[in-house]
């Protein structure tokens, strides 16, 4: 019982450096590919895999560590695998938004929007006002072609904007979140098509107002 005391907090510690690695040298693979180094990015996707899996081995029951290597088994083309893995950490943590939206993540790696769909709903029950997977939601139901509900969640991000959740963050949380620029830029667009079609009178004045608030946004 004494030694696994001590064993436990071990696996833990060597769990985390083994998912700090994977992430750096997922990092490392980014920047291969940014510089065209094929085989520089292959080496360290294949370092980030062994990392994730480590990971995995020495915390069975750590959810993150399941959701980064399935991530990178689908940047990977292994989308099967990939979910597995997913999948083990939703039933590690259940009530989690994260894993649901590691697995529409992996789902729109594989062009499969309508699973995607249904993954970014499941998160968003979790977590209302989540920015990212609200932007990827709508983005998904844009390669659906589904414009009106993809103009229906990017307006819901903007209520989200102007909700007390926005304005009344944490003191300490000075960090400007980006998504909604996203949201003010399609919203604007929508309404300068609309303008542009003589569908809506009111379109140019919501147009403006949108791009002026992308403007104050500092991306």
């Amino acid at each position: 019982m004494i030694l696994l005391c001590f064993l436990t907090p071990l696996r833990s510690a060597l769990a985390q450096n083994a998912l700090a690695a994977g992430v750096s040298a997922y990092g490392a693979a980014l920047r291969a590919f940014e510089q065209s180094d094929t085989m520089g990015m292959g080496h360290y996707m294949d370092l980030a895999l062994a990392d994730y899996q480590w990971a995995t081995r020495y915390d069975p029951g750590w959810a993150r560590a399941w959701e980064h290597y399935g991530l990178l088994l689908g940047h990977m083309g292994r989308t099967e695998e990939g979910e597995q893995a997913i999948r083990r950490a939703l039933r590690l943590e259940p009530t989690n938004f994260q894993p649901w939206s590691s697995l529409a993540a992996l789902y729109s790696l594989a062009g499969r929007h309508s699973d995607a769909v249904k993954a970014y709903q499941q998160a968003l029950a979790r977590y209302p006002s989540y920015t990212r997977a609200l932007r990827r939601l709508a983005q998904s139901y844009q390669q659906l072609g589904d414009l009106e509900r993809a103009l229906s969640v990017y307006r819901r991000m903007l209520e989200v904007e102007q909700s007390p959740y926005n304005k009344y963050r944490a003191l300490d949380d000075i960090d400007v979140d980006t998504e909604y620029a996203y949201a003010h830029y399609q919203v604007g667009r929508a309404a300068a098509k609309g303008q542009a079609a003589g569908s809506r009178p009111d379109a140019l004045p919501v147009a403006v107002h949108e791009y002026q608030e992308l403007s104050l946004i500092h991306i």
